[in-house]
C-alpha cells in the first residue's frame, strides 16, 4: 500500500516537489545500503577487542523501523501535498532549536556562507550527519552545550559538531563504532568527503567533516 501511495503521489507532483521526493528516496536508499553493511557484521566479534561485539540484530531492527517510519511519513506527505522546498540553513536552525527545546540542552547553530544553490542530495546528507551527531551527544555525552557550525566556500562544505560532554576513547570507538558513527562516516564518504572524530574521556567530543562541492555548485557561489 505504501508503494502504491508513493507512485500515485509522485505522478501528481510539480517539478520542485519531485526534486524533494527524489532527494528523500535517495537518502533512504543510502540508509538501507549502510544498514546492509552493518547487518553483515551483526553480532560478530570486534577485531582487537576480546568480548566486544558489533551491533546486534535487535539494534539493527530498530534502525530498520526508523527507515520504515521515514517511508511512511513521506507517503503521507505525498498524499496530502505538504512537501516544501529544502533550505539547509533553515533546516539546521529549526532542528537545533527543536532539539534544545526538547532536551533542555543548549544547542547552538552557526551557519556561514551556506549556498542556496547547494546540491539537494548533498544538503540532505549534511543535515542527516548533523542530526546523528547531535542525537548521539544528547543521548550519550551528558553534555550541557552542543555547538553546530556549518560553513561553505567555493570549493567545499565544512561542518563541526562539538559538545562539552564526558567524551570517549576514539581508538576503541574505531574498533567497535556504534550505528551513529558508522552512519555519519558512510554518508560523508559517499559524498567523497573526509570525516574525523576527536574525543578524550572527560573533555568532550568534536565531530568534523569536509565535503567537496561539485563544480557547478562552486561556480554558482563564485
Amino acid at each position: 500500500m505504501a508503494n502504491q501511495s508513493l507512485q500515485h503521489g509522485i505522478r501528481d507532483l510539480d517539478l520542485g516537489e519531485r526534486t524533494r521526493v527524489t532527494r528523500e528516496l535517495h537518502d533512504i536508499e543510502q540508509s538501507l545500503a549502510i544498514l546492509g553493511v552493518q547487518m553483515m557484521r551483526a553480532g560478530k566479534a570486534v577485531s582487537g577487542m576480546p568480548g566486544a561485539l558489533h551491533p546486534g540484530v535487535s539494534q539493527l531492527a530498530d534502525k530498520l523501523r526508523e527507515i520504515g517510519d521515514r517511508v511512511g511519513r513521506l507517503s503521507k506527505q505525498l498524499h496530502s501535498s505538504r512537501l516544501k522546498s529544502f533550505d539547509l540553513t533553515e533546516s539546521l536552525q529549526q532542528y537545533c532549536r527543536k532539539s534544545a527545546e526538547e532536551s533542555k540542552i543548549s544547542v547552538e547553530c552557526h551557519c556561514q556562507d551556506v549556498p542556496k544553490e547547494l546540491d539537494n542530495l548533498l544538503a540532505l546528507g549534511v543535515l542527516r550527519v548533523v542530526q546523528e551527531a547531535v542525537d548521539n551527544a544528547m543521548k550519550h555525552s551528558r553534555a550541557k552545550t552542543i555547538q553546530v557550525d556549518v560553513q561553505g566556500s567555493p570549493k567545499e562544505m565544512r561542518l563541526q559538531v562539538v559538545d562539552d560532554g564526558v567524551g570517549f576513547d576514539v581508538e576503541e570507538a574505531k574498533l567497535a563504532a556504534g550505528l551513529g558513527l558508522i552512519s555519519m562516516r558512510e554518508r560523508i564518504h559517499l559524498a567523497e568527503g573526509e570525516f574525523d572524530v576527536s574525543s578524550k574521556k572527560g573533555n568532550g567530543t568534536r565531530i568534523s567533516a569536509t565535503i567537496p562541492l561539485k563544480r557547478q555548485t562552486a561556480a554558482k557561489m563564485s
